[in-house]
């Protein structure tokens, strides 16, 4: 799990977003993919793990605060 973790921060701050905020973004990314694993295993469906995939893009590159 930590490689998910580096590569996607890697990703990350190479997007221009902070050392920190990288690292934090991966974490949470690895969670929800994680997490769209187990509910879509439990209700037999593959959505919850589509939706936790199509968000990566910009969880992993946009930085919310340039946004606002």
């Amino acid at each position: 799990m930590e490689f998910w973790i580096d590569a996607f921060a890697r990703l990350s701050r190479d997007a221009g977003l902070s050392p920190a905020i990288a690292r934090k973004r991966a974490q949470e990314a690895v969670v929800t993919i994680e997490g769209g694993l187990v509910a879509s295993r439990v209700l037999n469906n593959p959505r919850p793990f589509l939706r936790s995939l199509a968000n990566l893009p910009n969880q992993l590159t946009v930085d919310r605060l340039a946004v606002l």
